[in-house]
């Protein structure tokens, strides 16, 4: 199940049938329509991406790569480095993420069998970006996706050898700016086509 919360809007991240475009913001009673088509939606702030946009990553950031970014190594390691320009504040605000994840045929087909992937995968804070800060962000429960427990959780491997993977974390920002994000981990036979955050209330 991809997040729902409790937000009033979703921003389209992937509609596999094209009906809405990537970045479209769309009242919460869309989403179960837009998710029995398996297109992909996180919870944002529609105040982040309108009235109060500040900046080109306010609220929602998606970013592609390519043949994918592979995440198939023998420890952890930050990947897939993303932004979102954030505000000053005292309480902590949701950050959602989601990231489309491609396994290697034999990969897929040995879960398809049975078999567990073998690894983890989280929103961290980069300290590594250049000209972003780090902190403020906080891990939930709900933010790592630990390999093993993909298949009951997400289910098998889709046609595409693949599942799209979320979590959430929490950031109460230190200061206004951009927050330097990334996936931190591992996952056996993997690589990421696309990852994407956003800021809800």
């Amino acid at each position: 199940m991809l997040p729902t919360d409790n937000a009033s809007h979703h921003v389209v991240v992937h509609d596999p049938e094209d009906q809405f475009w990537e970045g479209a913001v769309v009242p919460a009673m869309q989403v179960p329509s837009l998710r029995a088509r398996q297109a992909t939606t996180l919870p944002i702030d529609p105040l982040l991406v309108g009235q109060r946009m500040r900046s080109a990553v306010s609220g929602y950031f998606r970013r592609g790569w390519g043949s994918g970014w592979s995440i198939d190594v023998p420890v952890p390691r930050m990947t897939c480095p993303m932004a979102l320009y954030v505000e000053r504040q005292d309480r902590s605000t949701p950050i959602w993420w989601a990231a489309r994840i491609k396994l290697d045929p034999a990969v897929a087909e040995a879960v398809r069998a049975g078999a567990r992937p073998q690894g983890s995968l989280r929103l961290a804070a980069d300290a590594q970006q250049a000209g972003a800060f780090s902190g403020g962000f906080a891990g939930t429960p709900d933010n790592v996706v630990d390999g093993p427990r993909i298949p009951e959780k997400f289910g098998m491997p889709d046609r595409e050898d693949g599942w799209v993977l979320h979590g959430r974390g929490l950031v109460t920002p230190p200061l206004d700016g951009v927050l330097a994000l990334g996936l931190w981990g591992h996952l056996q036979g993997a690589r990421v086509l696309w990852a994407a955050v956003t800021q809800s209330r």
